[in-house]
């Protein structure tokens, strides 16, 4: 196997040929984009550098006319013919004090939210700021300042959660090369130089800098709010990206990462902002997408933006070891609507997570609660519409009701409360968020409302509920969550 060294001298080799290999491939009918990497064979990585060639379709050479036909090799290299992708952008929710890499950070808009990559210092003023992505705090009109919190921004009247700090247009970078911002600390608000769970064994690892990345089989690392600690082979920093259909600018010069054997996706929703960490645990990169459409020969690959560039167009830099803030502990002031109704719905869960955990449709709950959850949460407390159906179709009253069954086997569930009935509650809800909710949410209530419908109307208490579920009296709920969809 070859050394890092002899990776980085037979990429600088090829670096000296590049222009005129991509030259001659993009020639070629179909190719969208040409750079450097390490050619797979079979499904495995080859121990060699090759011109990876995408291509809108990839066809047998029988279909195709001879002129159309890549060849084996251009000045010399193999080439690896792959079929193109889209790449999504993507959105651990406990709470961390002191702060620290690899956990969730939230805007203060009902929708999306990323991972804290790491801490920076900006150049000049050695200020302590956040790293992530621009498209995690870069909401409403890119101008506005944004609100960050952590694991989540919340307000209510005159008060906000958890908020750690904030974002403004001049901090973020959303182009054809970049996807980052840093985010300025509320005063007071504490944090440590670490990475969650960055090690192997599963401690924090300390950020040790930053580094140029690099082709090799080297074993690099992410942390993110999702899909937590994935590891991954770099097989290009000069990979193109085409233009995701959710407005995501094409971009070049970016890092290809592969997942290694063990991890279906080195990236996931939820995961964008965290930082790409080599064996040194030197940052390298900025993550901000993923290829997730199945069956297509990049699923799982994930997407970063070189930390050099990042570093350059934010004008920061990365520490090495301990960072030392100071300032008095920020005091967090929990509002009154999460005092109300917040516990109920975080014990019923907790109650019920080992049980529902055994079956496939239990699993398909819980799933969907959790990708879900600090979305509908927000809607109740910040849109209007949302709020007055919540709180006028008796919501909080119907979810106390299911904390006690949930602790009370006996207790039975009001068919109705103040005139309203379960159904009412539930059908009601469902077309307020499928009015005001993303599109991923819109999409989960379109499929999931009938089946929760029933649950919730035929059944008395949480836990006959559950053992319908044990039973699989409602199969279709095994098909509900899809957090890639």
């Amino acid at each position: 196997m070859k050394t890092t060294d002899e990776w980085k001298q037979e990429h600088d080799r090829l670096m000296g040929m590049f222009d005129e290999a991509r030259a001659q491939l993009m020639q070629y009918p179909g190719v969208v984009s040409v750079e450097i990497g390490i050619k797979e064979s079979g499904g495995d990585l080859v121990d060699v550098l090759a011109w990876r060639v995408y291509v809108t379709k990839k066809l047998p050479e029988d279909q195709l006319a001879p002129e159309a036909i890549i060849p084996d090799e251009i000045l010399g290299v193999k080439t690896d013919v792959i079929k193109m992708d889209r790449p999504v952008t993507t959105f651990d929710a406990n709470k961390y004090r002191p702060l620290k890499g690899g956990i969730q950070i939230d805007n203060e808009m009902p929708s999306g939210s990323g991972t804290l990559g790491c801490f920076a210092q900006v150049d000049g003023t050695q200020e302590v700021v956040v790293l992530t992505n621009a498209h995690v705090v870069q909401v409403g009109s890119p101008t506005d300042p944004v609100d960050m919190g952590q694991p989540e921004y919340t307000e209510c009247c005159c008060c906000a959660c958890d908020e750690i700090g904030q974002s403004s247009a001049a901090d973020r970078k959303l182009d054809g090369s970049l996807d980052a911002a840093i985010v300025h600390l509320k005063s007071g608000v504490g944090i440590t130089n670490v990475i969650r769970a960055l090690n192997a064994d599963g401690t924090d690892g300390v950020v040790q800098g930053s580094a140029t990345a690099a082709v090799s089989a080297d074993t690099v690392v992410k942390v993110g709010r999702t899909s937590d600690r994935t590891e991954g082979t770099i097989v290009s920093i000069t990979h193109a990206t085409a233009a995701g259909t959710d407005g995501t600018p094409a971009r070049t010069d970016q890092i290809l990462i592969r997942p290694k054997a063990g991890f279906p996706k080195f990236q996931d929703f939820g995961d964008s902002g965290s930082v790409l960490v080599d064996k040194d645990n030197k940052v390298i990169g900025l993550m901000w997408g993923a290829y997730l459409t199945p069956g297509d020969a990049l699923f799982g690959h994930g997407i970063a933006n070189r930390i050099t560039a990042v570093l350059t167009g934010l004008s920061i830099t990365i520490p090495a070891g301990s960072l030392n803030t100071t300032g008095p502990a920020l005091r967090v002031t929990e509002p009154v609507i999460l005092k109300r109704e917040q516990p109920e719905a975080s014990e019923l869960i907790g109650l019920l997570q080992t049980r529902l955990a055994r079956t496939g449709q239990g699993r398909a709950l819980l799933d969907l609660i959790d990708l879900h959850r600090t979305e509908i949460i927000r809607l109740i407390q910040h849109n209007r519409a949302v709020t007055v159906t919540w709180h006028r179709k008796q919501g909080p009253a119907f979810l106390a009701a299911l904390g006690r069954s949930a602790k009370h086997p006996t207790y039975r569930i009001p068919d109705e409360i103040e005139g309203i009935t379960r159904a009412h509650l539930v059908m009601s809800m469902a077309t307020a968020l499928e009015e005001h909710g993303s599109e991923r949410l819109r999409e989960a209530v379109r499929r999931t409302s009938v089946p929760l419908l029933n649950l919730l109307t035929r059944y008395n208490s949480v836990h006959e509920i559950v053992d319908a579920l044990d039973e699989q009296i409602l199969p279709e709920l095994t098909a509900i969550s899809n957090p890639a969809d």
